[in-house]
């Protein structure tokens, strides 16, 4: 097949609209969204501050906005898984009749997540609790607590999600501590499971992302085994026995994310994305971080002369050649998103945070990928395994779904925003999953497909929407299927034969 690269910027049409000069940026619906997943953050955090730093119960009540009633109500609930867990650890106990009488707008309305909760803590607290009560106690929900007494979901939300030191190992650290062979520069960033700074290891003299997470898992062990320039590469890991840490140190890329390139294309009207956006945010973050611009990087002037479809395209069959890679080794990324595709100064995509050791439906997760926004970007079958009332298991996935989550970003990349409707959120974990998977087996809409279509290159609306099939089986089988498709794409003529 003819270089794929050779070709960029020869069509003057294919990808951007002549009519579109006028056109500017509009709000999304899913920047309500996500501001509102991060109002909760910040609430839930300041209300576990409260309790760490008061010697009295923080009112519950005066973290809670008035409305929206939806954002109130999953605020509610997680502040009361907090609540209680932060309760019963001082001996303060409390149960949820009580929040009931508090709270009416509760009564008779409770989540399945939430009381499993409540049964979880008195049990941990050493109250001899029979599962079965709650199921008379609770009939609405029986069906979906069975589902999680019957071993799914075994850990709670609260304190795995909400950024304590014992939920997130690190997240005390600070710029300038000394530890092992490193010294910690700044913080790049924070989850549910782990912290990353960037780091000098000292005996090397050389900059590194350093991960620190909790000793378990064999997230290391899985990783380090892959040599692709598509994928992250691991050098190695320290055990801290007296912290109860493991310091995973990896390649360091400069460039940013994918979540800073969505951004800046969906802040642009479609005429002003073009194939000089990648480099301008990586530009910015190289500047943030006072790191050399590198400006005669080859794919900078590709680009120049590259229409944004293009650009996406390319960025699309690197990540998917990295996905096959990693497939081939019986490795699923599970966590594909933007934020997790790391930008190197020269402009090359590597798949990072691979979520290996998820295995198990459980609240936490649930909790910790609908505000990491993860959810957002999962096929429907990952959606089916993180339900604790679907009887889907974590071990039914296979690459595809990776593929469909690639699917989800690259559009993103190409338009600004996702091709399903924004998540919602009612406070009841099974019922937002249930509805985001429905939403994602009715597949994308066609006419909003046709819309993005015509300013595309010939055959990557079909690439995209058989990416995005509701059934695994009509996806591509492999990551280096797709990324043959891709490529394609960029040979217009070659596309426009083999397309119907």
């Amino acid at each position: 097949m003819p270089d794929a690269e050779a070709s960029w910027g020869t069509s003057q049409t294919v990808g951007r609209n002549p009519d579109e000069s006028s056109t500017s940026y509009t709000h999304r619906p899913d920047d309500d969204t996500s501001l509102a997943w991060q109002q909760l953050s910040e609430q839930a955090e300041r209300f576990a501050g409260a309790w760490q730093d008061c010697s009295e119960p923080p009112s519950l009540a005066a973290y809670l906005p008035a409305e929206p009633l939806s954002l109130r109500r999953l605020m509610l609930i997680e502040l009361i898984k907090l609540d209680l867990e932060y309760r019963w650890q001082l001996g303060l106990r409390k149960l949820l009749s009580d929040y009931e009488v508090e709270f009416p707008e509760l009564a008779g309305n409770l989540s399945a997540d939430l009381i499993y909760e409540e049964y979880h803590i008195r049990n941990q607290a050493g109250e001899s609790v029979a599962w079965e009560s709650y199921l008379v106690t609770y009939p609405q929900q029986a069906d979906e607590l069975r589902h999680l007494f019957g071993g799914r979901g075994t850990d709670t939300v609260s304190m795995q999600f909400f950024g304590r030191e014992r939920g997130v190992p690190g997240s005390k650290v600070q710029p300038g501590d000394v530890f092992e062979d490193f010294q910690v520069v700044a913080r790049l960033g924070q989850g549910a499971f782990a912290t990353v700074f960037l780091a000098r290891q000292i005996s090397m003299q050389r900059r590194v992302a350093l991960k620190i997470t909790s000793p378990r898992g064999e997230e290391h062990a899985m990783l380090a085994q892959f040599d692709h320039p598509n994928i992250i590469r691991i050098y190695d890991q320290r055990l801290l026995a007296d912290r109860g840490w493991r310091l995973l140190y990896m390649q360091y890329l400069p460039g940013g994310t994918l979540r800073s390139v969505v951004q800046k294309v969906a802040a642009r009207s479609p005429h002003e994305r073009t194939g000089r956006l990648l480099f301008e945010v990586i530009d910015q973050h190289l500047a943030s971080r006072q790191e050399p611009v590198q400006a005669e990087a080859p794919l900078r002037e590709r680009f120049e002369s590259a229409t944004w479809p293009e650009v996406v395209c390319w960025l699309g069959s690197r990540l998917a050649r990295g996905l096959g890679h990693a497939h081939r080794a019986g490795v699923l990324h599970r966590d594909l998103k933007p934020a997790n595709i790391l930008l190197s100064a020269d402009g090359n995509p590597k798949l990072a945070d691979f979520n290996v050791s998820f295995n198990a439906q459980s609240a936490s997760l649930v909790a910790d990928a609908f505000f990491g926004g993860s959810l957002a970007y999962m096929s429907p079958e990952q959606l089916e395994a993180y339900n604790p009332t679907h009887p889907r298991e974590a071990t039914s996935l296979d690459g595809r779904s990776d593929l469909f989550s690639l699917g989800i970003t690259l559009w993103e990349l190409l338009v600004g925003s996702r091709p399903f409707p924004p998540d919602a959120f009612d406070g009841d974990w099974s019922r937002v999953l249930t509805r985001m998977t429905a939403i994602r087996r009715e597949g994308v809409s066609q006419e909003l497909l046709r819309q993005h279509a015509r300013f595309w290159p010939p055959g990557l609306a079909q690439v995209l929407a058989r990416l995005l099939s509701p059934e695994a089986g009509d996806r591509h089988a492999t990551g280096h299927e797709l990324a043959r498709q891709l490529e394609m794409c960029l040979e217009p003529g070659t596309m426009q034969l083999l397309t119907p």
